[in-house]
Order: C-alpha cells, then structure tokens, then sequence
C-alpha cells in the first residue's frame, strides 16, 4: 500500500507441471504473504504453459522466467522497490525458481528461494514411473532417451553450488507426483 524504494520483493511462480496453472492459483496467499512479511513487496508471475507435447515447451518456461524477471528488474526504481528478490515456487514454479536461481542470476538479484516441492534432477524424475514420465513428455516433447541434454540443461541439480542462494525446500512424504527424493537430493 505505501512501497518504500528499500523494499525487498518476494516473486511467486505458479505450479502445474509446466502444463497447467495460472498465477491466480498463488493469489489467496499475496495477502497473508504481504501481512507476514510487511516488510516486502510481492510480485505473482505468469509463464507460457506447455501444450500437447510441441507448443511451449522446454526451456519456454525457463526462459519466460527469466524475462520476467528481467523486465521486473529494468524498472524496479519505477517500482519503488529493491532489485533483491527472494523466488518462492510450488511443484513446477519451485523448479523454476531454483533453475532461475541457480542458473540465470549471474548478478545474484535472488538472495533466497523457497521451494516447495519442486523437481530438481529431471531424469531422475523420469525415472521415477509412468507418470512422471507423460508430465515431462508434455512439458518437453521428448523421451530423456532422445534429448538428455534438455533434460540436464532444464535440471537445477546440475547448476547448485555452494554459493548458489539459501534455499529452503519443504516437501511432503507422500507427494504422488514429486518423490521426496527429489529434496533429499537437493538437501544432500
């Protein structure tokens, strides 16, 4: 309601397995967001969707991400906030914002990401079962067979370092589309 210029901004990205979703999926909690954490402005982000195994796919998202935040971060003066992000992702969007944070901020713009759920290692996602494998089919239009590049290039785990942003990842037990496993390997 009254942004200061030192406002750091806390940047939602939707989930919905690079396929579906919308950034009004996030709205419900801009509020309660911005009354826990008064102290930050809140931006909620779109990426094109990927469609039938051909239109919008890999590295479409990744790259809307980028833009976004790019665009975001040309004006943010004319924002009157801070150019320090924190990326706060579920399911998809927490991929996205890990792959973002570890790979495309080379001026270090993301001081912290919060991921929840999000895939980190693509093919040992696909490796996971059949239905892992339709959802990544879908948002890339390939077989990890056929293009293991994509897969690694579209992976967080292969861009994580130790001076990579903090990260807090939270992650269900029973999560039927991520495995935990996909947080241990981060975590570890």
């Amino acid at each position: 309601a009254d942004p200061q210029p030192s406002y750091p901004v806390i940047m939602f990205i939707h989930g919905g397995g690079w396929v579906e979703g919308d950034k009004s999926d996030m709205t419900p909690f801009v509020d309660t967001l911005r009354k826990l954490m008064a102290g930050y402005a809140v931006v909620n982000m779109n990426y094109r969707l990927a469609y039938n195994n051909s239109v919008n796919i890999f590295p479409t998202q990744e790259n809307d991400v980028k833009s976004a935040i790019e665009h975001y971060l040309s004006r943010a003066e004319e924002y009157l906030v801070a150019d320090d992000l924190v990326l706060l992702g579920a399911s998809a969007g927490g991929h996205l914002a890990m792959l973002h944070a570890y790979k495309n901020d080379p001026d270090g713009h993301v001081r912290a990401v919060v991921d929840f759920f999000g895939p980190f290692d693509l093919a040992a996602l696909w490796n996971n079962g059949i239905i892992q494998q339709l959802i990544l089919y879908g948002a890339t239009g390939s077989l990890l067979a056929d293009n293991p590049a994509l897969y690694a290039s579209s992976s967080p785990s292969e861009y994580v370092t130790g001076n990579a942003p903090p990260t807090i990842a939270l992650q269900g037990g029973a999560d039927p589309l991520v495995p935990p496993s996909q947080t241990s390997q981060l975590i570890a």
